[in-house]
C-alpha cells in the first residue's frame, strides 16, 4: 500500500513502486528434438514425450536465458507465472511417398489434469515424387498463472506415417517458451489522496478543512 499526498501548493509527495510490473523477455528456453520421431500409428494422436533436451551448448554461441522450462514425458513446466510465448517448429518429412494431412498441435492444461489444445498447424502434400518435407509452426500467448497447475505438451496427427526430424545440436523440430511480461494483473497502489489548503492554518496547523479543530467560521483557514 502507498500513502500519496497530494498538496495543490506544492504538488505530490511519496512514491508508488513498480516492483510488481515488468516487460520485456527475461526467461527463453528451447527445446530441440533430438533424434527422428516417427508416429506409430496413422490418424491417432501422439505425442512429443523423449528425446528432448533444452541443453543449449552445441554449436557454440547458442544458449538459453533465464531460468529454464522444465520437461518431463512431454510435460512442459513453466520456471515461474508471467504471460509466455509459446512457440512450435514441426520439421516434418516421408521418404517415398504423399501424405494427405498433418497437424500438429500445442494443448495446456490450467489444472494439471485436463488438456485443451490452443495452438495448431496443419499441412498437406499431395504431389511430387521422393522424400516430401515441409514445416508445420505456429506460436501464442499463455498467462501462466500457476506454475504448479499450468503445463504444456505437443502432439502430431497424421493420415500417414511420417516423421519429425531431429538433430542434437541443430534446431529442426523444436520447441520455444519465451516469457515476455508478469502476469496480466491489475495490480491498484490504495493511494489517499489529500487535498489541502494552500497553507496551514496558523491557529491549529490543519492541513485538511475537514480536520480544522478552530471554532466555527475560522478565519485562518474558512472552516
Amino acid at each position: 500500500m502507498s500513502l500519496v499526498k497530494l498538496n495543490i501548493a506544492r504538488g505530490v509527495t511519496g512514491t508508488l513502486s513498480t516492483s510488481n510490473y515488468s516487460a520485456g523477455t527475461t526467461h527463453y528456453t528451447t527445446f530441440r528434438l533430438t533424434s527422428n520421431y516417427t508416429i506409430s500409428s496413422t490418424s491417432t494422436w501422439e505425442y512429443f514425450t523423449a528425446n528432448l533436451s533444452s541443453t543449449m551448448t552445441s554449436p557454440s554461441g547458442v544458449t538459453n536465458l533465464g531460468s529454464v522450462v522444465t520437461e518431463s514425458s512431454g510435460v512442459f513446466t513453466f520456471p515461474e507465472t508471467g504471460i509466455w510465448n509459446v512457440g512450435m517448429n514441426i520439421y516434418a518429412f516421408r521418404s517415398g511417398d504423399n501424405w494427405d494431412q498433418a497437424y500438429c498441435k500445442a494443448f495446456v492444461t490450467t489444472n494439471n489434469s485436463s488438456y485443451s489444445e490452443f495452438l495448431q498447424t496443419a499441412e498437406s502434400v499431395n504431389a511430387g515424387s521422393g522424400s516430401r518435407e515441409t514445416i508445420m509452426n505456429g506460436s501464442g500467448l499463455l498467462d501462466v498463472t500457476d506454475t504448479a497447475n499450468v503445463k504444456v505438451k505437443f502432439g502430431i496427427y497424421s493420415t500417414a506415417p511420417i516423421s519429425a526430424w531431429g538433430h542434437a545440436t541443430r534446431n529442426g523440430t523444436y520447441f520455444t517458451f519465451e516469457k515476455i511480461a508478469s502476469t496480466w494483473l491489475i495490480l491498484v497502489a490504495v493511494m489517499e489522496v489529500v487535498f489541502v489548503v494552500n497553507n496551514p492554518c496558523p491557529d491549529c496547523g490543519a492541513l485538511r478543512l475537514e480536520d480544522c479543530a478552530c471554532p466555527d467560521e475560522c478565519e485562518s483557514c474558512g472552516a
